[in-house]
């Protein structure tokens, strides 16, 4: 039996039958078989893969078998998703060694259930130019729901928001292979010294778009050079590095980050204060406040004070005091949904209850940190209108102290990225 499958099938029923976070669930069979295993990308491919698409593999797999697959058992339904994923997505992986792999799997995984893997992906082989989706034209959600495996509840929300092109631009940006943002520590090592070095280690990188200290690649081993372990680069998405870039964090200020872990916009901003001033980096756990301590230790940052708090909770010291109050706020994440596909595989609710009502305390709770001519940045890594505008539209009707200064959203189906919002507000 093939060790990586088998490993990438223990990931994948993780998922399926804990909840487990998908990159999560990689990290740690890694962990236990990393030294057995021969590709650990090809392991990561085809679990992220079997993730993305499982609504689309599952209706392919429904019009397949004759009772449908309600009352599969999960070993068996993982081990048909990671056959069909291989044998539709994965160019790299032959017809016949996906479906002699997946028996071999249901072998050893799923005793007893061998014959109807093997059943079902033959069938598969001869069929698949016949299975038809829902029609794009008359049920454009259940179209985009079924094409790009999503929740319809969340396909409709995207329809509405931004017409049914879009919004399958949005979900084909989604699905698409993920790169790594490199973000240079500009008072150390200028972007193109970076690129020059990344390139002398193989590393091929370009510009962004979006930050001027970033560099962008779709390989790996950024984390394995000099550059990273001396803390001259750091690993940080473009959205999250323009939100650093738009709180314009300077030398000598007070500034908090009240959401903070694991820190890539904290020691974003202090590479900005060029160790001048203070950050007070707050997050609510203590395991996410050592990422915090750990970020900025790697990368040699010495200003920035580590505490565990709840950002809902008003700390009396600290009112008016602070000429920057970044708030990162817990959100839907729909603009990630790249990097958490498991996102969109769940019921979406514009109204995001029992996040909104967190949103608006921390909101409220915060903005009392900062002193007259102050700052106050609130983001979120979301596309939802209710969340971004719509919170921070609220926040000013009721506080006409605050002004908007500036306004950004990211939106994958036009600039390219994952999905940010940024509203930068001053303190009259």
């Amino acid at each position: 039996m093939d060790r990586d499958r088998y490993v990438a099938y223990k990931a994948l029923l993780a998922i399926e039958e804990e909840g487990a976070w998908s990159n999560l669930a990689v990290a740690r069979v890694l962990a236990e078989d990393g030294g057995r295993v021969s590709s650990p990308s090809f392991i990561r491919e085809l679990v992220y893969g079997v993730t993305e698409n499982k609504l689309y593999l599952d209706y392919v797999l429904d019009k397949m078998a004759k009772k449908g697959i309600s009352g599969t058992d999960p070993r068996t339904l993982v081990i048909l998703r990671m056959g069909i994923f291989q044998i539709e997505f994965m160019e790299s992986v032959p017809d016949h060694a996906a479906v002699s792999t997946s028996v071999a799997l249901a072998r050893k995984c799923a005793a007893g259930r061998e014959r109807f893997v093997n059943g079902m992906l033959r069938n598969y082989l001869r069929e698949r130019g016949g299975i038809s989706l829902p029609d794009r034209e008359g049920d454009p959600a259940g179209y985009l729901s079924v094409r790009w495996s999503c929740h319809r509840s969340l396909a409709e929300f995207l329809i509405k928001t931004f017409g049914p092109d879009d919004a399958e631009e949005f979900l084909r940006f989604a699905n698409s292979r993920k790169v790594t943002g490199i973000r240079a520590d500009l008072s150390r090592i200028s972007l193109e010294e970076a690129e020059e070095a990344l390139g002398k280690c193989g590393i091929a990188a370009e510009r962004s778009r979006i930050s001027e200290r970033m560099l962008l690649t779709s390989g790996g081993g950024v984390t394995e050079t000099d550059l990273f372990k001396n803390g001259l680069i750091s690993i940080q998405s473009e959205g999250s590095c323009m939100i650093a870039d738009i709180a314009g964090a300077r030398p000598g200020e007070k500034v908090m980050d009240m959401c903070a872990a694991p820190g890539g916009k904290t020691v974003a901003m202090a590479e900005s204060m060029k160790g001048e001033g203070v950050i007070y980096a707050f997050d609510l756990y203590p395991h996410r406040v050592g990422l915090i301590a750990q970020n900025a230790g790697r990368a040699g940052i010495r200003n920035i004070i580590t505490e565990c708090r709840d950002a809902s909770c008003p700390m009396e010291e600290h009112m008016g005091t602070a000429d920057l109050v970044l708030l990162d706020v817990p959100c839907s994440g729909l603009g990630v949904i790249r990097e958490k596909p498991e996102i969109k595989l769940k019921a979406f609710d514009p109204a995001v209850p029992g996040l909104a009502e967190i949103q608006e305390k921390i909101l409220e709770t915060c903005s009392g940190y900062v002193k007259p001519g102050g700052r106050l940045l609130y983001s979120t890594c979301t596309v939802n209108p209710a969340e971004n505008g719509g919170r921070t539209g609220d926040f000013l009707r009721r506080h006409p102290e605050f002004s908007i200064r500036y306004e950004k959203t990211l939106l994958p189906q036009t600039d390219g990225t994952d999905g940010f919002y940024a509203a930068l507000m001053v303190r009259e």
